[in-house]
């Protein structure tokens, strides 16, 4: 393993989570220290859900499905705060923590965002992307939902377009395709299996974050298929 993170906890020799130590100067809530750690717990060898940042000041608490910490604690209180990092952090509850069902993939723009891509104006292409299913949202918005494996790491990637993207897609499906994925997107359940699927090219940016019950989530917001 190339990273070197400052604490790699193991709960039976299994990778728990990862602490990082900072000055007491240093920001650990957000920026480049966090996405550093992210970048650690995120890696193919280690794959931990949870990653820490102390900075002698306060230790903070992240999981790799929220932008947010889900703990804070100021070290000079946390004798009154135990409870609250037992019940994160120790060996019996570690690995109970899961805001998300456990087959359900990390999401790929907050990978992006978390890494500190953050610009939304960045434009990001994807080649000879399977086109297999596509869902309409809503009266603006389709979607399509795609499993992306960069560097050993299988990430949800959804891209959000609108119905002029729409007209670009089908224009690329092979023609005996066409009518049909658009007739059942014109009605209940408002989605399409297409097979065979065919692929496409996709220029897109990084979408607005979105809260669920079990993550938070940035779609790919589409500019243009060819």
């Amino acid at each position: 393993m190339n990273i070197v993170p400052d604490y790699l906890l193991r709960i039976k020799n299994k990778f728990a989570w990862v602490l990082d130590a900072k000055r007491p100067d240093q920001n650990i809530t957000n920026g480049v220290n966090c996405e550093q750690v992210y970048s650690y717990a995120i890696h193919p060898e280690v794959r931990v859900d949870l990653y820490g940042l102390c900075n002698g000041h306060e230790l903070v608490v992240f999981h790799i499905s929220h932008i947010e910490p889900i703990s804070q604690v100021a070290l000079q209180d946390i004798v009154n705060q135990w409870s609250q990092v037992e019940k994160l952090l120790s060996p019996y509850a570690v690995f109970s923590y899961r805001p998300r069902p456990k087959k359900l993939y990390p999401d790929y723009g907050l990978y992006l965002y978390k890494l500190g891509y953050t610009d939304q104006e960045i434009e990001y292409l994807f080649y000879e992307i399977p086109i297999d299913h596509i869902v309409r949202v809503d009266d603006q918005t389709l979607s399509i939902l795609i499993n992306l494996v960069p560097d050993g790491v299988e990430f949800a990637l959804s891209f959000d377009f609108d119905f002029e993207n729409l007209v670009e897609l089908v224009n690329l499906a092979p023609q005996s395709q066409r009518v049909s994925i658009l007739d059942d997107l014109r009605r209940q359940p408002y989605q399409v299996n297409i097979v065979p699927p065919f692929t496409v090219n996709i220029e897109a940016r990084l979408g607005s974050l979105t809260k669920t019950k079990f993550e938070d989530i940035m779609p790919m917001i589409v500019k243009k298929f060819d």
